[in-house]
């Protein structure tokens, strides 16, 4: 009999569960698997493999270069750049802030557990080898010397690649950080100045001169004016020129022009003061004039001009007598200052020189020159009026017709007033 019905034959003889179970081992009874009892451990052994071999990938990975980082530092302080991401709470493009033309150094952090042989970097397509690389550099960190742009502005480094030596091939490293990095080149401090100052009793005028980046960000300039740390009136920057009226006499104002400006120089959008001047109004001129002839006050109806031009003082006295000798006596307070000049003069005996009448054959020419500042009108000879033309250099003539002359009298125009005078008699 066969293993198999004896084993079924005895088996159903035994009615007993424990019975049945003692047999079992006696008789070394196995089950056999079916595949959903195998399937667990044949996809635990394809885990492991796949394990394995994504690790297998990781360490070939791990094995390459990988660019990790790019910082600039100043090359002077020998210590990273400011960052005002980091320390001024500021949004900013930046990444650094230099000044143009400055000499700087680029750090390049690489892993390299394999140590492999950097042979060159490339920047800004500027291709630098490995014996360009600066002292310090090793396997992990590469430093390049860099000077920044001449200009102020924004300056953008990207890495257009990093190579390195594997064997006898050459191959381009893996990235893993930024490439790009921004570096601010600051401007200059602005700066403004005030020219030609004209200061009066009651104004103050002045012309300003100022450099690109204050024209750029003129909208935010305002020179404003003060007075005991009072501002009384301001203007925006918008023209060259600048008066401020209806001031005091005597009284100290100070000038003040400010600026919103962002220089690139890691301090951010701030207000700067651009010039701080203290101007002071003159008091008003006051003067007494008082004219001697031989030793008595002459009569005061005369007719009397003041002049002032930058600042200097004159008086024009006119109706005086030709040819006579004045002592004058001239008191004046200027600034809160009292003065006193005293001086004589001598009066002209004329206002024209060199009269001369000429007999022609049909006519009288008339010639004769003027002192300065003088204008001649007419000619009235006879009760006519005889027009008169100028050879310049103060030099006049004129055609009269032929008749009997008794007096020629001049019309003429000195400082404002006009004039007539006898110049010739028969």
């Amino acid at each position: 009999m066969k293993l198999k019905d004896l084993k079924k034959t005895y088996l159903n003889e035994v009615s007993n569960k424990e019975e049945l179970k003692n047999i079992k081992n006696q008789i070394n009874l196995k089950k056999r698997l079916h595949f959903g009892q195998i399937f667990p451990y044949i996809f635990s052994t394809i885990s492991v493999i796949v394990i394995v071999i994504l690790l297998c990938i990781i360490f070939i990975d791990t094995a390459k270069v990988t660019f990790l980082s790019l910082a600039a530092s100043s090359k002077v302080k020998q210590e990273m750049s400011l960052n005002v991401k980091e320390t001024n709470n500021q949004v900013t493009d930046f990444d650094y802030y230099f000044t143009p033309d400055e000499e700087i150094v680029l750090s390049i952090e690489l892993a390299n557990p394999d140590q492999y042989e950097i042979l060159s970097v490339e920047i800004n397509n500027i291709k630098f080898t490995s014996y360009q690389f600066d002292s310090g550099s090793d396997i992990d960190t590469i430093y390049l010397n860099y000077k920044c742009q001449d200009t102020s502005g924004v300056e953008k480094l990207y890495i257009n690649s990093i190579k390195y030596i594997d064997g006898t091939n050459i191959k381009e490293c893996v990235y893993a950080g930024s490439r790009e990095v921004s570096l601010a080149i600051a401007y200059p401090s602005p700066s403004i100045e005030l020219l030609n100052i004209t200061k009066n009793p009651n104004s103050i005028s002045f012309n300003i001169s100022y450099t690109d980046l204050i024209k750029y960000s003129s909208n935010s300039v305002v020179i404003s004016l003060y007075e005991e740390n009072i501002k009384i009136k301001d203007y925006y920057l918008d023209n060259t020129s600048y008066l401020f009226n209806d001031l005091k006499p005597g009284t100290s104002y100070l000038i003040v022009i400010t600026g919103n400006f962002d220089l690139l120089d890691g301090l951010g959008l701030r207000n700067i003061t651009l010039t701080n001047k203290e101007i002071t109004t003159p008091l008003p001129f006051t003067y007494s004039l008082d004219i001697y002839s031989n030793g008595l006050v002459i009569n005061t109806d005369y007719d009397l001009s003041l002049i002032l031009n930058n600042n200097d003082y004159g008086k024009q006295v006119f109706g005086l007598e030709a040819d006579t000798t004045y002592n004058i006596s001239l008191k004046y307070n200027y600034n809160g200052e009292d003065y006193l000049t005293d001086l004589t003069i001598k009066t002209k005996d004329s206002n024209f020189l060199n009269v001369e009448l000429t007999k022609l054959t049909e006519s009288y020419l008339f010639k004769f020159n003027t002192l300065p500042n003088i204008k001649v009108n007419y000619l009235m000879v006879n009760s006519e009026r005889i027009e008169v033309t100028s050879n310049g250099d103060l030099a006049y003539y004129a055609y009269i017709a032929n008749s009997i002359i008794g007096e020629i009298i001049i019309n003429y125009e000195l400082w404002g007033g006009n004039y007539e005078e006898i110049i010739y008699q028969t």
